[in-house]
């Protein structure tokens, strides 16, 4: 499918997480098609049937590398193996929900990066913490390989995110630390997509809630266009 190139420096990041179904993915195929700025982060039973249709996120990859005896694993380079371009790693979700540790995320990163995957990373609040020295050093090393999506706790699911100049600061400190793209995540919605993604320092965004609304994301994209 030819690529819609519309937007052309913002990233949109549609993270549906345990949701969605093969009629919602076939309207988002119908209305926004194949754009390498809009990924799609579907759960990975859709990831086959969508790969040449939608530019591809996983919501996850394994800790384990290559192929192997890993009953229910899918590992980073089976991904790529399935046309998947981006993996999300240290959701918040996986942190709290799943017990992910540090160790765990750093050994994934190592992994997706090996594999040819683009890592998003995902930091809260705590990212001086969350990005200690050894996951710093790879992002350092894999900066095109590598962005950082900042989403605040008290913004996920919640409807209310942060000040927009709070939102600008702390992007700009990640930036200006680990020197790659960094986008914003946390109650992003058509309604306060043009104020996040006009900030200066915000290169893109990661929404979760509002990416099952066709049409949310294509206003968003319009929003993008124009900015651009």
């Amino acid at each position: 499918m030819a690529e819609n190139k519309s937007i052309k420096n913002k990233i949109i990041v549609c993270n549906w997480k345990m949701n969605g179904n093969i009629d919602l993915a076939n309207e988002f195929c119908n209305l926004v098609g194949y754009n390498s700025r809009i990924i799609f982060a579907l759960p990975n039973i859709f990831i086959c049937q969508y790969s040449n249709k939608l530019c591809l996120a996983a919501q996850d990859c394994s800790v384990f590398d290559g192929y192997g005896a890993k009953t229910g694993e899918i590992s980073s380079k089976m991904l790529l193996d399935n046309g998947v371009k981006y993996v999300i790693l240290g959701h918040s979700e996986r942190r709290i929900q799943c017990e992910e540790s540090q160790t765990k995320t750093h050994q994934k990163i190592i992994n997706a990066c090996g594999a040819g995957l683009k890592t998003i990373l995902c930091v809260s609040e705590e990212y001086r913490d969350q990005i200690n020295e050894d996951i710093s050093k790879l992002i350092k090393q894999n900066k095109d390989s590598i962005l950082i999506a900042y989403e605040p706790l008290t913004a996920i699911g919640t409807g209310v995110i942060p000040d927009s100049g709070e939102i600008d600061s702390i992007c700009g400190d990640i930036k200006e630390m680990y020197d790659t793209q960094v986008i914003y995540g946390g109650s992003v919605n058509s309604a306060n997509a043009k104020e996040i993604l006009s900030l200066k320092n915000v290169d893109g965004v990661l929404i979760g809630c509002a990416s099952l609304d066709v049409h949310q994301i294509v206003d968003i994209a319009k929003i993008a266009e124009l900015i651009n």
